[in-house]
């Protein structure tokens, strides 16, 4: 599926509009250590762009846990997640997932699959060298959107997760510009029939390329009460003792 969102800041409702984009991390956190990247002489996180997350927080909207509701209808739906998340302001973008058939230097294709924990990894691509990285095993949407990008006025960000079944897919809800780049958030798919099969999944958003661009962060929202935020640069980022 291809998903487009237009930038868009409500005049009326800005303020509000914009402290939800912005994460709003007040509220019940739970502070994790940044685990998983490539650290400082001061114990900083190469790629961290702002000290205002945690590697895990808590959503800051409402999410109503959705059953699956075997024989009864169609069950939940599979972005129950993202529901409430906002969709604006955001920097238009087009979205397209697969599993495993995408892999780049550094991502969870190189990596050991996690040893049973979650991992999550997140990469920009701002020029034509940055495709060197990546390698598209396959004829995919995925990979076309990747070929089809205008470096002059698009950039890339690729998100991938694991590790578990290929239908729990990364899902990009909107794409924020920040002061220095970008601040993508989203969820995974959670969909109530999965497959048995144990692989990463990748997500690729190319999105309209904001005026500066030297960090990335991205939120992704996990289960109802958890959020987790990963960084480019960082490399594979794993979750050692769970959500």
């Amino acid at each position: 599926m291809e998903y487009t969102r237009r930038k868009a800041l409500l005049a009326a409702g800005g303020s509000l509009a914009t402290a939800l984009a912005a994460g709003q991390v007040a509220g019940d956190r739970r502070s994790r250590a940044r685990d998983g990247g490539t650290t400082d002489s001061d114990g900083s996180v190469d790629g961290w762009p702002t000290d205002d997350f945690d590697r895990i927080d808590t959503p800051p909207y409402e999410i109503e846990g959705e059953d699956c509701g075997f024989g009864s209808g169609d069950g939940r739906d599979p972005l129950y997640l993202c529901d409430e998340m906002p969709a604006a302001p955001s920097l238009e973008f087009e979205y397209e997932t697969t599993s495993r058939s995408i892999s780049i230097d550094g991502g969870l294709g190189n990596g050991s699959g996690g040893d049973g924990n979650p991992q999550l990894f997140t990469a920009l691509l701002t020029d034509e060298t940055d495709l060197e990285r990546v390698d598209p095993e396959a004829s995919t949407t995925a990979a076309a959107l990747l070929e089809r990008t205008d470096f002059a006025e698009q950039a890339v960000l690729i998100v991938q997760t694991g590790w578990g079944s290929s239908a729990e897919t990364p899902y990009i809800k909107r794409i924020e510009e920040t002061d220095d780049g970008i601040h993508a958030f989203g969820c995974y798919r959670r969909p109530c029939l999965t497959t048995t099969d144990y692989t990463y999944r990748t997500g690729v958003a190319r999105f309209e390329r904001p005026d500066e661009l030297e960090s990335g962060l991205t939120s992704l929202t996990v289960d109802p009460k958890t959020r987790v935020n990963v960084a480019a640069r960082e490399g594979i980022v794993t979750i050692t003792d769970g959500w």
